[in-house]
């Protein structure tokens, strides 16, 4: 009877189309892989002593106040010779987690990164924090050349006029639901030295 199968096929079909168009879709399915990579960031201008002392205050609050942490391990800032350069303005933090058995107050990676993001925020105010996972930030920027699920490319010739826009741009996509950590890359501010040689 091939009347009934075709019908049960396309009814079938049919099902499995309204279903899947509501699941949320990824190109690369998220991965827990049981650590925490930030993004500390701060004015261009820091010296890289400040920033040293930045990054030991933020190892020993994450240590202090959150026993689910096994270790922290900081670096600071990348030469541009490197695949990807990095000012002393910024550190690379991984975040080494304890097994979930022993963890006493959080019941997901979630709360504890959003607990770590209002901790580091009320004790460091002025730096900024982006939370990942080391092999997940690893490929965003393979793939897309940003430390970042989707990033947003200005170009043109006016600084000021382009720090303007991704102020604009950061404030709209803050609106969006489920958007996190949102920020705009500083273009000014970088302290600089000019020397002019007397021939």
């Amino acid at each position: 009877h091939p009347l009934p199968v075709v019908l049960t096929a396309i009814v079938v079909f049919t099902a499995s189309v309204l279903i899947a168009s509501r699941f949320g879709a990824e190109f690369i399915p998220k991965l827990d892989e049981g650590d925490i990579a930030m993004e500390g960031y701060r004015l261009q201008s820091v010296s890289l002593e400040t920033s040293i002392e930045l990054s030991t205050k933020i190892e020993k609050i994450l240590l202090d106040e959150f026993p689910e942490i096994e270790s922290v391990v900081s670096k600071i800032g990348r030469p541009e010779i490197a695949t990807d350069p990095m000012g002393v303005n910024r550190s690379d933090i991984f975040v080494m987690l304890k097994p979930r058995s022993e963890w006493t107050r959080y019941d997901s990676k979630d709360e504890l990164v959003e607990a770590m993001e209002e901790a580091l925020a009320e004790k460091i105010p002025g730096q900024g924090f982006s939370f990942s996972q080391p092999i997940e930030l690893r490929v965003q920027e393979l793939i897309a050349g940003v430390r970042a699920d989707v990033g947003i490319s200005l170009y043109g010739d006016d600084v000021n006029l382009l720090s303007q826009k991704a102020d604009e741009i950061v404030r709209a996509v803050e609106k969006v639901p489920g958007a996190s950590d949102v920020r705009a890359e500083q273009l000014a501010g970088m302290a600089y030295l000019r020397v002019k040689v007397k021939r």
